[in-house]
C-alpha cells in the first residue's frame, strides 16, 4: 500500500528489445508503490508497443536471447519534459545500443543528470549514460561487457561481484542485471524520497513448471524490494532447482500466445516448508496450476493458509488450485475468464474482470485476472500485510525562483519534494524527530526571531545535491550579495563542492555515526580544519 501524501512521478526510457524483466518489474513495482510511471520510446507514442527480449545465461560464451512480452507504452516521447519527473529509469537489453546514438535521448538524460535527479540504470542501460557524458568521475557497475565503455567515458568501474550487484554514487544508481532488481528498485525508491514500513514479512510463492513468466517474477521481486523475505517452492523440487516459465501474451488472437520465458530459481524445498512461519501465500498463474491442483500436498498447503486467515494472493489460472482446494465457496473472486467455470462451480461469486487488469480483495483472499493487473494485485497484498511505501513531505515552503539575493534561504538536509504549505515529518519513519531535529531547530528559531525564511529542499541529501549546479551557483553567488552562510554537519559538503572553503577555517561535528570522509573532503578542498 502506498502513502501518496507527496506523489512521485518517474520516467521509464524504453526501446525495442529491452530486457523484459528490467523494464516490467520496475514499471509495475513502482506503480504498486503509488508512483506515477510514464513509459516512453523515441519515435513512438502512447498506445504503441515495444518488443522485449529474454536474456539468460547459456552453455555458450555469451548469453542467449529469445522474444519476450510486448510492452505497452503509456506516454509519448516527444511530449516528455524532464522537469515534470522526479527520476529516470533506464532498462537494459539491446535497446540501449541504438538509444545511445539518439541525440534526443541523450539530451533528455543530460537534463536529469544536470538537475541532480535520481537516475537508475541497469545492465546495458549504462551505455546511454556513457554517451550522455553522465558517468565521468562516478562509480558505476553494469553487465561486465559494458565495463570498457564506462571506463573510456571516465567512470570509476566497479566490477560486479555477482549479477545482482548494485552501486550508488550520488544521484546515479547502477545495476548489473535484473537479478539485482530488488535492491535496484529499493535504492531508487529511497532516492526519490520513499520510506518503507512494515518490513520483514515472510511470503511463500507456490511455483510449478511453466508458470507465467511475469506472474512469478514481478510480484516476488517487487516484494523483495520492500525487504520482504520471499521463498519460492515447487513440489518434488528442492532449493537451487529451477522451473521453466511461459510467456503468455495477448497478440490479437482469440486466446493468449505462449513463448518460452526465463528460468526461475527456487529458494526453498517444498517438503521442508512450515506454513506457520509465513505471513502470506502467492500463487502465480500460467500452465502450472493445471497439474499442481492435482497434488494433495499442494491442496493441504492452500487450505492451511486459508484456514489460518493469512493473505492468499492468486493470479490468473492460479484460481484452479483454489477451486480444487474447496476454499472459494462463498467468496467473491475473479480470474482469467477461461477459469470462470472452475470458480463458479466451486461456489464462489464471479467478479467480471473488466478491464482485464482488475483485482479484488475479499477478506484474506486477493485475486487477479492477468499480469496486467500486477500493480493493483501487489498493492492489495501490501495492504493486507501492512507494508507501506510512504513519500512524506518534509518542510514548509518551496520556491522554484530561489536566488542568492533573497532575504534568507534555508537548505534542508532531507529527501522529498514538498509543495507549499506542507509540513515536516520525521525523516527516518521511526515515529520521532531524531533524524530531523538538527535541520528544524534553525528554521523554528529564526522564524521565532522574526526572520523571513524560505525553506528550500533540493530533494537530495548533501552528499547528493552537492553535485547540483543550481545549489553550487546559489552558494557561490551569496558572497557577492554579502550574505552570511551557515552550514552544519554534512552541509559543509555543499560548501566544498562550491569551492567556498579554500583558506577558510571550518569545523565539522563528527558523532559516532558520521564518517571521517567528510573531514578529508574539506581538507582536500583547502579548508583550514579546526
Amino acid at each position: 500500500m502506498a502513502d501518496n501524501k507527496a506523489k512521485r512521478s518517474v520516467l521509464l526510457l524504453c526501446g525495442d528489445y529491452m530486457e523484459e524483466y528490467e523494464a516490467m518489474v520496475p514499471f509495475q513495482a513502482l506503480l504498486a508503490y503509488g508512483v506515477a510511471v510514464d513509459a516512453v520510446c523515441p519515435g513512438k507514442k502512447a498506445g504503441d508497443v515495444c518488443r522485449t527480449l529474454v536474456q539468460e545465461g547459456s552453455v555458450h560464451q555469451t548469453n542467449q536471447e529469445s522474444p519476450g512480452h510486448n510492452f505497452l507504452l503509456n506516454a509519448t516521447f516527444d511530449e516528455t519534459e524532464a522537469r515534470n519527473y522526479d527520476g529516470l529509469v533506464i532498462p537494459g537489453g539491446r535497446a540501449p545500443e541504438y538509444l545511445a546514438a539518439n541525440e534526443s535521448v541523450l539530451d533528455l538524460v543530460r537534463k536529469f543528470s544536470n538537475s541532480g535527479k535520481p537516475i537508475a540504470s541497469i545492465c546495458h542501460g549504462q551505455l546511454i549514460l556513457a554517451a550522455a557524458d553522465s558517468v565521468k568521475g562516478r562509480k558505476c557497475t553494469a553487465y561486465p561487457s559494458v565495463g570498457p565503455v564506462l571506463i573510456a567515458a571516465g567512470a570509476h568501474w566497479v566490477e560486479p561481484e555477482s549479477l545482482s550487484a548494485c552501486v550508488v554514487d550520488g544521484n546515479i544508481i547502477t545495476g548489473a542485471t535484473y537479478k539485482g532488481n530488488p535492491e535496484f528498485i529499493r535504492l531508487f525508491v529511497k532516492a526519490i524520497g520513499g520510506t518503507i514500513t512494515g518490513l520483514a514479512k515472510r511470503i511463500l510463492f507456490l511455483c510449478g513448471d511453466y508458470m507465467e513468466d511475469y506472474e512469478v517474477t514481478v510480484p516476488s521481486q517487487s516484494l523483495q524490494a520492500l525487504e520482504c523475505h520471499v521463498d519460492a517452492v515447487c513440489p518434488k523440487k528442492k532449493a537451487g532447482d529451477t522451473c521453466p516459465t511461459a510467456i503468455h501474451d495477448f497478440e490479437g488472437d482469440q486466446t493468449y500466445s505462449e513463448k518460452p520465458g526465463h528460468t526461475f530459481a527456487l529458494t526453498a524445498t517444498f517438503e521442508d516448508i512450515d506454513a506457520s512461519s509465513y505471513d502470506a501465500l502467492v500463487i502465480p498463474g500460467g500452465r502450472a496450476p493445471e497439474y499442481l491442483a492435482l497434488n494433495p500436498k499442494v491442496i493441504a498447503l492452500v487450505k492451511e493458509f486459508m484456514e489460518s486467515r493469512k493473505p492468499v494472493a492468486s493470479m490468473c489460472y492460479g484460481q484452479q488450485i483454489l477451486s480444487a482446494a474447496g476454499v472459494l465457496k462463498g467468496k467473491k473472486c475473479t480470474a482469467n475468464p477461461a477459469v470462470k467455470l472452475n470458480v463458479v462451480l466451486s461456489g464462489a461469486t464471479w467478479l467480471e474482470p473488466d478491464p482485464i487488469d482488475s483485482c479484488f480483495t475479499d477478506g484474506n483472499l486477493i485475486t487477479g485476472a492477468a499480469w496486467l493487473g500486477h500493480p493493483e494485485f501487489i498493492s492489495q497484498l501490501m495492504a493486507l500485510l501492512d507494508v507501506k511505501v510512504q513519500f512524506y513531505v518534509l518542510c514548509g515552503q518551496v520556491s522554484c525562483g530561489i536566488d542568492a539575493g533573497m532575504t534568507s534561504v534555508l537548505i534542508y538536509h532531507v529527501v522529498g519534494k514538498p509543495e507549499m504549505g506542507e509540513v515536516l515529518r520525521d525523516r527516518d519513519g521511526g515515529g520521532d524527530d531524531s533524524g530531523d531535529r538538527g535541520e528544524m531547530v534553525p528554521f523554528q528559531a529564526l522564524h521565532a526571531y522574526g526572520v523571513a525564511l524560505t525553506a528550500c529542499v533540493p530533494d537530495r541529501m548533501p552528499e547528493m545535491f552537492s553535485r547540483q549546479p543550481s545549489i553550487k551557483v546559489l552558494v557561490i553567488r551569496s558572497p557577492s550579495f554579502w550574505k552570511a552562510i551557515a552550514a552544519i554537519c554534512h552541509g559543509q559538503l555543499i560548501l566544498e563542492a562550491s569551492d567556498f572553503v579554500k583558506g577558510r577555517k571550518c569545523m565539522l561535528s563528527i558523532p559516532y555515526h558520521t564518517a571521517l570522509w567528510d573531514l578529508y573532503v574539506l581538507v582536500d578542498a583547502g579548508a583550514c580544519w579546526g
